[in-house]
């Protein structure tokens, strides 16, 4: 079973506040970088537990640009979102398996005692997800994790090419860094990204150096 009130206490003692049942948020994330842990149940009653990680004005514009130059359906998907919670980028606690001490396993939330399940949760965290996020608080170390073509966050499984070059943009930009250096940091996945544009935005960008050119010209816009 899950004990909202027993995971509330024991999350707390590793840093995270409860904001509502199954969401939480890092009492160490700083103005820059927000981290959140997300809990749920799936149609089968396993356990589904989340991270996800969000600078304010990098997830605002990722969002703005889906709109902007995604397929028609992400307006819809962009009014059903909390914007007090969500985050673009976020990840299932598997994702970490590759870099992680050990797996998170699945389990029935019938199936375990609440002070059982509310252990592995947190030493879950302690042990795997912390030695990852927790130095990731400032617009720099974001921005490399968003850039790293590895676990948890490998390019060729984003959730959504679109979204993560669009705050790479604006992480970067907010670094100060031009025009070309973004688009270098960004070149090594060319392949990558316009493959999954094909599928996902609309005919008003048709290629990555479009779409980041019309990127880099709405940041512009949006700081003036």
């Amino acid at each position: 079973m899950y004990d909202d009130a027993l995971m509330q206490t024991n999350l707390a003692g590793i840093g995270y506040e409860r904001l509502r049942k199954y969401i939480y948020r890092a009492s160490w994330s700083t103005p820059h970088v927000e981290h959140f842990l997300y809990f749920g149940q799936d149609s089968r009653r396993y356990f589904m537990a989340q991270f996800g990680l969000r600078n304010p004005d990098a997830q605002q514009f990722g969002i703005a640009a889906m709109v902007k130059y995604g397929h028609p359906n992400f307006q819809l998907w962009a009014k059903e979102l909390d914007v007090a919670v969500d985050c673009s980028m976020t990840f299932h606690f598997a994702s970490l398996d590759k870099v992680s001490l050990t797996s998170f396993p699945r389990v029935r939330v019938p199936d375990i005692g609440g002070s059982e399940l509310t252990n592995l949760v947190v030493d879950f965290i302690r042990g795997n997800l912390l030695p990852v996020i927790d130095a990731i608080t400032d617009l720099e170390s974001y921005l490399a994790f968003i850039v790293a073509d590895r676990p948890p966050n490998p390019w060729l499984i984003s959730p959504n090419h679109m979204i993560r070059v669009a705050q790479v943009v604006a992480l970067a930009a907010q670094l100060g860094r031009s025009g070309d250096e973004i688009r270098e940091l960004l070149r090594p996945y060319d392949s990558q990204i316009e493959k999954r544009m094909r599928y996902i935005a609309n005919d008003t960008v048709t290629g990555v150096d479009m779409y980041i050119d019309k990127l880099l010209a709405d940041w512009t816009l949006r700081a003036l």
